[in-house]
């Protein structure tokens, strides 16, 4: 298994798949790593298996990777660390999934490398519903997108985890990204269609 050295730290990933590479950020709070996508709603190592080059990182202090905290920019140093990984694999542009910690880790990422991110789904995010209250790009919310991936994966939606848009799916477009392919319709009738934003 691959692992990335970058400023003190040791950062390990794998990859599976082919097709345009997806970077999954796994729930977990600081103890973000890959074995926690089996606890998420939607878990897109299985989900996606075989559509996409999916790459899942522990992230420092996690799981297999070890390495200091930055204290001066946390975030930063844990954008940098996603970075190196998609640099490592020889990674340009890519798209980014995210659960709970997952979702401020693609604002960040948004923030320091836009040109990099063409589409993003950052789940259920820490800090929902002011998620993508700062984002200036086309945001997408989607609250039967959501119900509906839980449901195709057999995941059943809570009251508490779909209670209206702020805990919708979002899928934030970069650019003119024909790769990406989000659920529409409506959650009451489960009546649901894939289409291109």
């Amino acid at each position: 298994m691959p692992y990335v050295d970058r400023g003190g730290a040791r950062i390990w990933y794998t990859e599976q798949g082919t097709g345009f590479p997806m970077l999954t950020l796994a729930p977990g709070g600081k103890r973000s790593s890959v074995p926690l996508w089996e606890l998420a709603a939607i878990n897109p190592l299985t989900a996606y298996a075989g559509q996409y080059r999916m790459i899942a990182m522990d992230q420092r202090n996690a799981g297999r990777s070890a390495g200091p905290l930055e204290a001066g920019d946390p975030w930063g140093a844990y954008a940098a660390d996603q970075l190196a990984v998609m640099d490592h694999a020889g990674i340009g542009r890519f798209l980014a999934f995210g659960c709970c910690i997952g979702g401020p880790f693609i604002l960040k990422l948004l923030e320091l490398a836009p040109d990099r991110v063409v589409a993003a789904d950052p789940g259920e995010g820490s800090g929902s519903p002011a998620l993508g209250s700062k984002l200036s790009r086309s945001v997408h919310w989607n609250p039967a997108a959501r119900a509906s991936r839980m449901r195709r994966h057999g995941r059943r939606p809570s009251g508490s985890a779909i209670s209206g848009p702020e805990e919708a799916a979002m899928v934030i477009m970069q650019s003119d990204c024909p790769l990406v392919s989000v659920a529409r319709g409506s959650a009451a009738d489960d009546s649901l269609q894939a289409g291109r934003w």
